[in-house]
């Protein structure tokens, strides 16, 4: 069998469970806790929002259609505050916005 096609087969078997499965493996041999891939999602919301990101960007590169989804059920308030408190200080301080 070719490596595509291989690879092809491969995916054609994969079940729902496959991504949380691969986590589980990775955080194994890593030797940390394990977490589920809701939880990864929040911790990209947060950090992204604590970096100062835009709600609209980091839904987008989430692939969510609304920042408010985002903000209410992903990213933790208080990296929200801290975001916008960096925000508004790189403003203040003559930075971009």
């Amino acid at each position: 069998m070719a490596p595509r096609e291989h690879r092809q087969q491969r995916k054609a078997h994969r079940d729902r469970n496959w991504l949380l499965d691969q986590v589980e493996r990775i955080c194994g041999l890593a030797g940390v806790p394990v977490v589920c891939t809701h939880a990864l999602r929040g911790s990209f919301a947060s950090l992204g929002a604590e970096m100062g990101e835009l709600p609209q960007m980091i839904a987008a590169q989430m692939g969510l259609a609304s920042p408010t989804v985002t903000l209410a059920h992903y990213a933790k308030r208080d990296a929200v505050a801290s975001g916008q408190t960096q925000r508004a200080l790189q403003v203040l301080n003559g930075g971009r916005r």
